[in-house]
């Protein structure tokens, strides 16, 4: 893959791409032909695609958020976050909505 060095794409694609910037259209021209003329690089690629995507998976986000839902929990339960802060009610609703499933 050929992507622009902008945005969130270079974490999206994370080493799976040959980035450049997006005002660069010789970069653009020169990362194009690599991938084309070399099968070595171009399969490289591909494989570090397929390993890539399974960050983005339904059951990876599901996993990032429990883990999250459960430090929250944790911090409420041990006064991380007070009546008083900003945060405290996004925090403990968090929190309450997921005790029964973490």
């Amino acid at each position: 893959m050929v992507a622009a060095r902008a945005g969130a794409i270079p974490e999206v694609t994370g080493d799976a791409a040959l980035l450049v910037d997006p005002d660069d259209p010789e970069g653009l021209a020169e990362s194009l032909r690599r991938a084309l003329d070399d099968p070595e690089l171009r399969g490289d690629l591909v494989a570090r695609g397929h390993a890539r995507v399974g960050y983005f998976s339904w059951s990876a986000m599901a996993d990032e958020m429990i883990a999250l839902y459960r430090k929250l929990r944790h911090e409420v339960g041990h006064g991380g976050a007070s009546r008083e802060s900003p945060g405290h009610w996004g925090v403990r609703f968090v929190a309450v909505t997921c005790w029964r499933t973490c």
